[in-house]
């Protein structure tokens, strides 16, 4: 089991401690695909570094696009109400001209 480091905004941070988000999406990059099945991953505050949590990887979903992923899990357990919102939102960090696959982490405490 390897322990991975994720900084997350406050908004979704807490979302994680209240139970509302279960799966954190991420780019499938050569960090990203380092993570497996039993890893845990330290999520910290981007606001407040002092601020982290600890959860287990449970499950791993890949797929071409954000769009495709949200075919396959469910968007509001990634902490949105819907997959417009999801893709307009995400479409700011992760544009989808630099998406080279991209990864759901379906997490548990």
């Amino acid at each position: 089991m390897i322990e991975h480091t994720m900084h997350l905004k406050k908004i979704y941070f807490d979302m994680f401690l209240r139970g509302t988000k279960t799966i954190e999406l991420r780019l499938l990059d050569e960090k990203r695909k380092k993570i497996q099945l039993g890893d845990a991953i330290r999520f910290i505050c981007n606001e407040n570094e002092s601020e982290s949590f600890v959860m287990r990887v449970s499950g791993l979903v890949c797929a071409k696009t954000f769009k495709e992923l949200f075919d396959i899990i469910p968007v509001t357990k990634c902490g949105f109400p819907d997959t417009d919102t999801a893709i307009r939102i995400i479409d700011q960090f992760c544009p989808s001209d630099k998406q080279d696959g991209v990864l759901g982490i379906v997490l548990k405490f």
